[in-house]
């Protein structure tokens, strides 16, 4: 896992850098395992914010050491954010399992609270973002650049041999799948912006004014992230369609 976080972040950097980021890496995870949560959670922070480490292993773990804390929202952020980062079937399936129980934490801790319900705790991007994503923009990057260049190929080697013709046809297809997909993400991507609110009790105030219908969001949710421009709210929707304002501080980025 170490090597595959250095290959992934480090490509270009010396090898001593290398070595420094793989030690501060392996650091983290003995704070972890010797239950420091707190000081681990630090550590994986500055490899993420000082370092600029992007591998889903240390959002991963990141998200495990905000768990231990009962940091619930920040630990489905950091998940989230590592399934963002193609990791390995293996890891993946982790990371969706714990996923799966922060989410269900949630549930629970608000089934206690009868004076809280829970909204909704869908994802909110809709239908379309999802089939999009159904594969990372890498794999789907790759397999258009190789259809591709296969593809031209067999179209070179149309007057030559017999068969070429029908297999550029048959290679067409799944050639214009990868390239729809790829394309696809991208633009979601870009057009949907999503946020998970990492705060408890948190209000949403559906409207302006004193008379404004407000609602529970509770820590954890998936929503959309509509506007920031106002540094002290954020506009959201969620899954249900409604829309609204919460403290900025109270949602962030996936």
């Amino acid at each position: 896992m170490i090597r595959w976080l250095v290959a992934l972040s480090v490509l270009a950097a010396p090898a001593v850098r290398a070595e420094t980021l793989e030690e501060r890496f392996a650091a983290a995870n003995s704070l972890y395992q010797k239950k420091r949560f707190n000081e681990a959670r630090a550590a994986y922070e500055v490899l993420i914010e000082r370092f600029g480490v992007r591998a889903a292993a240390v959002q991963y773990n990141l998200g495990n050491a905000e768990f231990e804390l009962e940091h619930i929202g920040r630990a489905i952020l950091a998940y989230k954010r590592a399934l963002t980062l193609s990791p390995s079937p293996d890891l993946e399936r982790g990371i969706r399992a714990n996923l799966e129980s922060a989410t269900a934490a949630i549930v629970e801790r608000h089934r206690k609270d009868q004076d809280r319900a829970v909204t909704v705790l869908d994802e909110t991007h809709g239908a379309l973002y999802s089939v999009f994503h159904l594969v990372s923009p890498a794999l789907s990057g790759w397999a258009m650049a190789g259809l591709w260049v296969g593809l031209l190929g067999l179209i070179a080697l149309r007057r030559r041999l017999a068969f070429a013709r029908t297999a550029a046809v048959i290679t067409a297809i799944p050639w214009a799948l990868a390239t729809t997909l790829f394309l696809g993400n991208v633009i979601t991507s870009e057009a949907v912006v999503r946020g998970v609110v990492v705060k408890d009790n948190v209000r949403l105030q559906e409207g302006r004014g004193a008379g404004a219908t407000e609602s529970d969001v509770p820590e954890g949710l998936e929503v959309r992230i509509l506007d920031t421009s106002d540094p002290a709210e954020t506009q959201i929707r969620l899954s249900n369609g409604r829309e609204g304002w919460v403290p900025a501080k109270a949602v962030e980025a996936i």
